[in-house]
C-alpha cells in the first residue's frame, strides 16, 4: 500500500466519538506552507501512539487515503488515515 508523509505541526488534536461506530482521533496539522492537513487516527496502536504528543509538536505523519462513496448520499470522499507518526525536532 502506498503511503504519503506529511510534515508540519500539531495544531490540535481531537477525541471524536461517533454514535454507533468506532472512535478515532482528528489531528490537524499545519504545514509548512500554512495549508492544513485533517489526518485520523483510528486503529487502536495509532489511538495509543498520538497521545505520546502535544498540540505544537513537529512531526511527520505516515498516511493513507481512504475513499468512500456514502450508501446513503452517494456523495464521494476521501479519508487520510494515520498509520505511523514521528517527533521531529
Amino acid at each position: 500500500m502506498e503511503t504519503t508523509e506529511y510534515t508540519g505541526y500539531i495544531e490540535q488534536i481531537e477525541f471524536v466519538k461517533q454514535s454507533g461506530k468506532f472512535d478515532k482521533i482528528e489531528v490537524t496539522l499545519k504545514m509548512p506552507d500554512r495549508q492544513c492537513c485533517f489526518i485520523e487516527f483510528r486503529s487502536r496502536k495509532m489511538m495509543k501512539e498520538i497521545k505520546e504528543f502535544n498540540e505544537g509538536d513537529r512531526v511527520t505523519i505516515a498516511t493513507r487515503i481512504e475513499g468512500k462513496i456514502s450508501g446513503n448520499s452517494g456523495k464521494k470522499y476521501n479519508n487520510i488515515i494515520a498509520t505511523n507518526i514521528n517527533l521531529n525536532n
